[in-house]
C-alpha cells in the first residue's frame, strides 16, 4: 500500500530526501517517477511499493492512493531559481526543454529568467491544491530541524544523510554573490515569481504554526540559515569576504531594514561566577551603526566545566550556535589552564534578516550541558532624518 506520495521540486532538496526514502523503504519498495513519467495511474502498482517520489505534479495523483500522504518540499524562489540556473549549465540535460534552451541559446540569467517556462515553478507542481492539503511541506532553509520533525510524524526512524546534489559549479557562490547584487535583477525575479513568493511565504506562516512561534521568527530563520550556509561554503573561495558583505547587504535591502545600531550588553560578572571563570565580548565593543553583519568575538572559560559553544537566542528559539575553540593566546597569558589558549570565538552574524528593535541572548553553553546568559546583543534601525 502506497503510504506516502513526495512531489520533488528541483533544487529544494529533494534528491537528499530521495537518498532518506530509500533508507526508509528501501531502494526497490519506492516508485520513483521522473521523466518520462513509466507509470500512469490508475494502473496497477506492484504490491511492494511503498511511496512514490519524483518530479510530478501533485494533479498526477489527484484522486488516487487517498490513504497517502502528500509531502513536499520548498525553498526561496530566487535561490531556487539561482540553483537550478547553474545546475542546468553544468548537467546539460537536453531533455528538460528550458535546461536545453539555457544552453544551446546560452543564456544568461537575466535572460533565463525572463522565459516563462522558469518562472513561477513550484505553484506549477502543487497547482490544483492548497498548501494546507499536504501532510508536510518541509524548506530547504530548515532542512535537518523539518526532516527530524518529519521523522517523527511518521514514526521513522532518524537517518543521517548529508546534503546531496550541491552545486558544483567552479566559484558558485561567487556568481551568486554578482546577482544579488543586482538590485533591478533581483526586483524582477521577484515580481516574475510572484505566486512562488507568495507561495513560499505562505510555507513559512504554517511552519510558523505547526512549530508554535511567530512568522517574523521563521522569517529572520530562514535568512539567518540561508547566509550560515553561504558562509560557509564559501570558505573556500578566494572572494570570501566579498562574497559573504554582499550576500548580507541584499538581503537586508531586500527586506526593507536600514542601517542597525547595534549594543551589546552584558550581565555583571556576579551573575555567572559560579560557572564561569571569565569572558568577554571584544565586538561589538560599543553601540555602532552597521551596514549589513557585524563581527561577534570574544573568549569565555568555564569554572569547574569546559565552555563549548555560545548561542543566540531569539524569542527562546536558538538561531546561532557556533563552538568555542578559537587561538587566544592573550588569554592564555592572563589564565594559566591549558583550555585558556583556546577560549575564543569569532564569526560574522547577519543582521539584515532581523527586524527592528530586536533582542537576542548571547549564551554560553557548559560540557554539563548548562547554559549561562552572558549577555543581550540589542538591534534597533536607525531612523532616516538620525543617519
Amino acid at each position: 500500500m502506497v503510504e506516502l506520495i513526495s512531489i520533488h521540486i528541483g533544487k529544494t532538496a529533494g534528491t537528499t530526501f530521495r537518498a532518506v526514502l530509500s533508507h526508509i523503504y528501501q531502494e526497490q519498495n519506492v516508485l520513483w517517477d521522473y521523466p518520462p513519467y513509466p507509470y500512469k495511474p490508475p494502473a496497477p502498482l506492484p504490491e511492494n511499493i511503498r511511496a512514490i517520489h519524483g518530479h510530478v505534479s501533485v494533479k498526477k495523483y489527484q484522486g488516487f492512493f487517498p490513504n497517502a500522504k502528500r509531502v513536499v518540499w520548498l525553498r526561496h524562489p530566487l535561490f531556487r531559481l539561482i540553483s537550478e540556473y547553474y545546475f542546468a549549465r553544468l548537467y546539460k540535460d537536453k531533455g528538460n526543454h528550458l535546461h536545453r534552451s539555457l544552453i544551446e541559446e546560452e543564456l544568461s540569467f537575466s535572460e533565463f529568467v525572463e522565459r516563462p517556462a522558469a518562472q513561477n515553478i513550484m505553484s506549477g507542481y502543487i497547482t490544483g491544491t492548497s498548501l494546507e492539503g499536504f501532510f508536510f511541506v518541509g524548506l530547504q532553509e530548515f532542512y535537518a530541524s523539518d526532516l527530524k520533525e518529519l521523522e517523527s510524524m511518521m514514526g521513522w526512524e532518524h537517518q543521517t544523510v548529508p546534503m546531496r546534489n550541491a552545486n558544483p559549479e567552479p566559484e558558485y557562490h561567487t556568481q551568486v554573490s554578482r546577482i544579488l547584487e543586482d538590485v533591478d535583477l533581483v526586483q524582477r525575479v521577484a515580481e516574475l515569481n510572484s505566486k512562488d513568493m507568495a507561495l513560499y511565504e505562505k510555507a513559512l506562516a504554517l511552519r510558523a504554526k505547526r512549530t508554535g512561534n511567530s512568522v517574523l521568527l521563521q522569517e529572520t530563520l530562514a535568512a539567518w540559515n540561508r547566509s550560515a550556509i553561504m558562509l560557509q561554503q564559501a570558505r573556500s573561495e578566494k572572494h570570501m569576504v566579498d562574497i559573504q558583505r554582499r550576500q548580507l547587504a541584499w538581503q537586508l535591502g531586500q527586506l526593507g531594514y536600514g542601517p542597525k545600531q547595534v549594543e551589546f550588553i552584558p550581565v555583571t560578572k556576579d551573575q555567572t561566577k559560579k560557572s564561569l571563570l571569565g569572558f568577554h565580548i571584544d565586538e561589538p565593543s560599543e553601540v555602532r551603526v552597521v551596514a549589513d553583519y557585524i563581527d561577534l568575538k570574544g573568549w569565555v572559560i568555564g569554572k569547574k566545566t569546559d565552555a563549548q559553544k555560545i548561542k543566540l537566542l531569539y524569542e527562546n528559539t536558538s538561531i546561532f550556535e557556533c563552538r568555542i575553540d578559537g587561538y587566544r593566546p592573550d588569554v592564555a597569558e592572563v589564565y594559566s589552564l591549558a583550555r585558556a589558549s583556546i577560549s575564543g570565538f569569532k564569526v560574522p552574524l547577519v543582521i539584515g534578516g532581523v527586524a527592528e528593535e530586536t533582542v537576542l541572548d548571547l549564551v554560553v553553553v557548559l560540557a554539563s550541558g548548562e547554559d549561562i546568559e552572558i549577555g543581550k546583543i540589542k538591534i534597533a534601525r536607525i531612523s532616516r532624518k538620525n543617519r
